[in-house]
Protein backbone atom coordinates (compact mmCIF):
# COMPACT_ATOMS: atom_id res chain seq x y z
CA UNK A 1 0.00 0.00 0.00
CA UNK A 2 1.76 3.52 -1.20
CA UNK A 3 -0.34 6.45 0.77
CA UNK A 4 0.41 9.49 -2.27
CA UNK A 5 -1.29 12.27 -3.01
CA UNK A 6 -4.49 12.44 -5.00
CA UNK A 7 -6.26 14.28 -6.64
CA UNK A 8 -9.43 14.75 -5.82
CA UNK A 9 -8.77 16.40 -2.53
CA UNK A 10 -7.07 20.27 -1.94
CA UNK A 11 -3.81 19.92 -1.43
CA UNK A 12 -3.81 21.62 1.93
CA UNK A 13 -6.01 18.42 2.73
CA UNK A 14 -4.07 16.35 1.22
CA UNK A 15 -0.90 17.30 3.31
CA UNK A 16 -3.04 17.21 6.50
CA UNK A 17 -4.29 13.81 5.96
CA UNK A 18 -1.12 12.35 5.20
CA UNK A 19 0.52 13.44 8.32
CA UNK A 20 -2.60 11.86 10.22
CA UNK A 21 -1.69 9.30 8.43
CA UNK A 22 2.02 8.65 9.62
CA UNK A 23 1.28 9.10 12.82
CA UNK A 24 -1.81 6.44 12.67
CA UNK A 25 0.75 4.14 10.97
CA UNK A 26 3.78 5.33 13.73
CA UNK A 27 1.55 3.96 17.13
CA UNK A 28 0.54 1.07 15.22
CA UNK A 29 3.65 -0.09 14.67
CA UNK A 30 4.83 -0.26 18.21
CA UNK A 31 3.66 -3.92 18.20
CA UNK A 32 5.60 -4.88 15.05
CA UNK A 33 8.81 -2.78 14.66
CA UNK A 34 11.44 -5.60 13.70
CA UNK A 35 12.66 -5.47 10.49
CA UNK A 36 11.01 -1.82 9.84
CA UNK A 37 12.56 1.25 8.54
CA UNK A 38 11.75 4.74 7.53
CA UNK A 39 13.46 7.28 5.20
CA UNK A 40 12.71 11.29 6.00
CA UNK A 41 13.61 12.55 2.88
CA UNK A 42 13.90 16.50 3.55
CA UNK A 43 13.14 17.45 0.37
CA UNK A 44 12.15 21.19 2.60
CA UNK A 45 15.87 21.63 2.73
CA UNK A 46 16.68 21.95 -1.47
CA UNK A 47 16.85 24.93 -2.77
CA UNK A 48 13.06 26.54 -3.86
CA UNK A 49 14.16 25.97 -7.79
CA UNK A 50 14.38 22.23 -6.96
CA UNK A 51 11.21 21.65 -4.70
CA UNK A 52 8.60 22.38 -7.68
CA UNK A 53 6.03 19.82 -8.11
CA UNK A 54 7.22 18.28 -11.02
CA UNK A 55 10.68 17.42 -9.14
CA UNK A 56 8.47 16.22 -5.80
CA UNK A 57 6.51 13.43 -8.37
CA UNK A 58 9.93 12.42 -9.73
CA UNK A 59 11.18 12.43 -5.99
CA UNK A 60 7.92 10.01 -5.52
CA UNK A 61 8.25 8.09 -8.61
CA UNK A 62 11.81 6.98 -7.88
CA UNK A 63 11.02 5.95 -4.39
CA UNK A 64 8.18 4.06 -6.15
CA UNK A 65 9.99 0.56 -6.82
CA UNK A 66 11.06 0.67 -3.15
CA UNK A 67 7.72 0.58 -1.68
CA UNK A 68 6.97 -2.34 -4.06
CA UNK A 69 10.04 -4.59 -3.38
CA UNK A 70 9.79 -3.94 0.83
CA UNK A 71 5.71 -3.75 1.32
CA UNK A 72 6.12 0.59 2.43
CA UNK A 73 4.00 3.13 2.60
CA UNK A 74 5.02 7.24 1.45
CA UNK A 75 3.92 10.12 3.03
CA UNK A 76 4.24 13.08 1.27
CA UNK A 77 3.98 15.81 4.02
CA UNK A 78 2.78 19.43 3.89
CA UNK A 79 6.74 20.64 3.95
CA UNK A 80 6.99 18.38 0.65
CA UNK A 81 9.18 15.86 2.23
CA UNK A 82 8.99 12.70 1.88
CA UNK A 83 8.29 9.90 4.72
CA UNK A 84 8.87 5.74 3.33
CA UNK A 85 8.12 3.60 5.60
CA UNK A 86 9.36 -0.01 4.90
CA UNK A 87 9.61 -3.76 5.87
CA UNK A 88 12.48 -5.78 5.77
CA UNK A 89 14.39 -3.13 3.75
CA UNK A 90 18.15 -2.90 4.78
CA UNK A 91 19.82 0.35 4.98
CA UNK A 92 21.59 -0.36 1.85
CA UNK A 93 18.38 -1.10 0.03
CA UNK A 94 17.23 2.10 0.98
CA UNK A 95 20.57 3.55 0.48
CA UNK A 96 20.18 2.60 -3.43
CA UNK A 97 17.43 4.06 -4.24
CA UNK A 98 18.23 7.48 -1.78
CA UNK A 99 21.62 7.89 -4.25
CA UNK A 100 19.48 8.20 -7.26
CA UNK A 101 17.75 11.10 -5.57
CA UNK A 102 20.63 12.30 -4.20
CA UNK A 103 22.32 11.95 -7.99
CA UNK A 104 18.64 14.04 -9.39
CA UNK A 105 19.73 16.97 -6.98
CA UNK A 106 23.29 17.06 -6.59
CA UNK A 107 23.57 21.00 -8.51
CA UNK A 108 21.78 21.80 -5.41
CA UNK A 109 23.39 24.08 -2.80
CA UNK A 110 22.32 21.02 0.06
CA UNK A 111 24.86 18.95 -1.96
CA UNK A 112 27.74 21.62 -1.64
CA UNK A 113 30.73 19.25 -1.71
CA UNK A 114 32.13 21.87 0.37
CA UNK A 115 29.92 21.72 3.29
CA UNK A 116 29.30 18.17 3.43
CA UNK A 117 25.79 19.13 4.16
CA UNK A 118 24.04 16.42 1.98
CA UNK A 119 23.72 14.31 4.49
CA UNK A 120 20.89 16.43 6.20
CA UNK A 121 19.00 15.49 3.01
CA UNK A 122 17.86 12.19 4.62
CA UNK A 123 17.34 11.09 8.32
CA UNK A 124 17.00 7.06 8.23
CA UNK A 125 14.91 5.07 11.27
CA UNK A 126 15.32 1.93 12.46
CA UNK A 127 12.52 0.99 14.64
CA UNK A 128 13.91 -1.39 16.61
CA UNK A 129 16.56 1.37 17.94
CA UNK A 130 15.05 4.48 16.82
CA UNK A 131 11.11 3.55 17.38
CA UNK A 132 10.88 7.20 20.00
CA UNK A 133 12.31 9.14 18.10
CA UNK A 134 10.11 8.50 15.10
CA UNK A 135 6.98 8.84 17.29
CA UNK A 136 7.99 12.16 18.18
CA UNK A 137 8.52 13.24 15.02
CA UNK A 138 5.03 11.55 13.47
CA UNK A 139 3.12 13.68 16.62
CA UNK A 140 5.08 16.61 15.79
CA UNK A 141 4.28 16.89 12.31
CA UNK A 142 0.45 15.72 12.91
CA UNK A 143 0.54 18.48 15.32
CA UNK A 144 1.83 21.30 12.81
CA UNK A 145 -0.21 19.82 9.76
CA UNK A 146 -3.27 20.26 12.26
CA UNK A 147 -2.24 23.78 13.58
CA UNK A 148 -1.72 24.75 9.84
CA UNK A 149 -5.39 23.29 9.04
CA UNK A 150 -6.25 25.82 11.97
CA UNK A 151 -5.11 28.78 10.67
CA UNK A 152 -6.12 28.15 7.35
CA UNK A 153 -9.92 27.86 8.60
CA UNK A 154 -9.52 30.65 10.26
CA UNK A 155 -8.30 33.04 7.65
CA UNK A 156 -11.28 31.71 5.11
CA UNK A 157 -13.53 32.55 8.14
CA UNK A 158 -11.85 36.23 8.25
CA UNK A 159 -12.54 36.32 4.53
CA UNK A 160 -15.76 35.09 4.21
CA UNK A 161 -18.50 37.70 4.20
CA UNK A 162 -20.38 38.47 7.68
CA UNK A 163 -24.05 37.27 7.08
CA UNK A 164 -26.60 40.63 8.13
CA UNK A 165 -28.91 39.85 11.14
CA UNK A 166 -32.38 39.98 10.03
CA UNK A 167 -33.16 42.75 12.11
CA UNK A 168 -31.00 45.46 10.38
Amino acid sequence: MSAVASPKYSKLNQQVSHEAALLDYAVRLARHRQGRRAAHVHLSRLAPANRREHHIRIAMSTLEPLLRKFGGSMFRLSSDDLIVALKDASAANIGDYLGKLEFLFFEDPLFDAQTGAGFEFCTLYDMMADYASFLRLSRDLEARASHQRKLATESQNAKAPKAQSAGE
